[in-house]
């Protein structure tokens, strides 16, 4: 038998690379949702950063502005604001607190450090120029906010702004641009995956079409032939290791069975149709079919002893008939004595009529010859007494004949018993037996 791999296991492996894959997926996508949350936090990060900075960034310009023009100008609502925002506002804490929340370097801690250095080196020159603008001393006051030495502190502060937020910048597009090449991945490989369970699940369907469904479909007609009798159908399937093929050598080996079971009951019964009742039945009949050797055994059994009880009563009648045909003869050969001797009685009285001055002595010849023929007459009697003995002994053989053909009656009967029987065998197996009721 051809080896070939389970059709079971080759579908198991089939689905289980799929649930693989499909496992694959799943945590593909745990992934892709976890690392998006993260890009989604990386940006919100950004974001809180890039705000907090720039409020840290805006309360030193902010200070210097209005710093600025109240020395310009001498509005108080300049020097109430330069207060309001070192007092209340406080954004240049603020938002270096809030950066430190979020998480910042060593490098940007350094940074921010500088600036606040610089910025409280500049807040002496500030209340300088404050107290000189109240004092009416507004060139003076002029002077500290726009001297070279304020001016180059807010250089330095403006230069490390501007590298600070390229520093924050850089580090978060850096973290996002990460996450964003892990979620391409991630999405990379999901594409992926679904595309090799969509070519898994289509290589198990063709297969499934291919080696289960038409051979089931090709099993179901052959089945069909088969619980119609027909055995001689052409089965093309070939028998191999797998679940498909071992029913098909199931079906190759029940036709064949079948196939002998049924030549061998036909030849049987042929030469019992033409007389030869010398036969003898085989031991190699299996299951459902063993009643039905031993019913053939039986049947040609009973035909052997009926006939050997016919050859014997046959031979009965032809041994009475030749003692009936002896007995005819004899009674024929004594007929024909007491014909003769009839008509010489007859021509005796005759010439005892013409003569009957007859002397004594032709009287006695007379005499002997009635004497003749009343012996003639009671042997006569005898052989009908025969013929009615061998009539009798014809009846009883007849008799027997009768009793014969009863015996070869309730063997008929028993044949048609045996025939029911195989046909409820049939219908209790099902479909898988509707071929037995050929044989039934």
């Amino acid at each position: 038998m051809k080896k070939s791999m389970n059709q079971s296991l080759l579908t198991l492996i089939l689905n289980g690379i799929s649930i693989l894959a499909l496992l694959f997926l799943a945590l593909s996508l745990l992934s892709y949702g976890k690392i998006n949350r993260q890009l989604e936090e990386a940006n919100e990060e950004r974001f809180q950063l890039t705000y907090n900075a720039n409020r840290f960034m805006n309360g030193s310009s902010y200070l210097t502005n209005e710093v600025r023009a109240f020395a310009a100008t001498g509005s108080q609502e300049h020097y109430d604001n330069y207060w309001n925002e070192i007092n209340n506002l406080k954004n240049r804490d603020l938002g270096v607190a809030a950066l430190q929340d979020i998480g910042i370097t060593k490098d940007e801690q350094s940074m921010i450090d500088d600036m606040s250095a610089l910025s409280n080196n500049l807040v002496p020159l500030e209340e300088n120029a404050m107290e000189n603008v109240q004092n009416g001393k507004i060139q003076e006051a002029i002077d500290y906010v726009y001297g070279e030495e304020y001016s180059d502190s807010i250089a330095q502060i403006n230069v490390l702004k501007e590298n600070f937020l390229s520093a924050l910048d850089k580090r978060s597009a850096s973290r996002i641009a990460t996450l964003s090449k892990s979620t391409d991945f991630i999405k990379f490989t999901m594409c992926l995956a679904l595309a090799f369970v969509a070519v898994i699940q289509l290589l198990n369907m063709l297969f499934i079409r291919m080696r289960v469904l038409r051979p089931v479909i090709a099993i179901r007609d052959q089945m069909q032939e088969i619980s119609r009798g027909n055995l001689s159908t052409n089965f093309p399937l070939q028998s191999n290791t797998s679940e498909i093929g071992m029913l098909v050598e199931s079906i190759h080996t029940t036709k064949r069975e079948l196939t002998k079971y049924i030549a061998d009951i036909d030849s049987q019964l042929s030469q019992m149709a033409e007389g030869n009742m010398n036969l003898s039945v085989g031991n190699d009949y299996l299951g459902e079919f063993l009643p039905i050797q031993n019913a053939m055994r039986g049947i040609l059994d009973s035909f052997n002893m009926a006939l050997s009880q016919i050859n014997e009563t046959a031979w009965q009648v032809s041994a009475q008939s030749q003692q009936m045909a002896d007995e005819a003869q004899s009674l024929s050969a004594g007929t024909e004595e007491q014909s003769s001797a009839l008509q010489q009685l007859s021509s005796n009285i005759q010439e005892l009529s013409e003569q009957v001055d007859s002397t004594s002595e032709d009287s006695a010849n007379a005499r002997r010859s009635s004497l003749d023929a009343t012996t003639q007459l009671q042997l006569c009697d005898q052989k009908m007494q025969s013929l009615t003995a061998a009539i009798e002994a014809i009846s009883q053989s007849s008799i027997q004949i009768g009793g014969i053909i009863k015996t070869i009656e309730d063997i008929s009967f028993q044949t048609n018993i045996l025939a029911l029987n195989a046909s409820v065998e049939a219908a209790r197996a099902g479909i898988a037996g509707n071929g037995f009721a050929v044989v039934a």
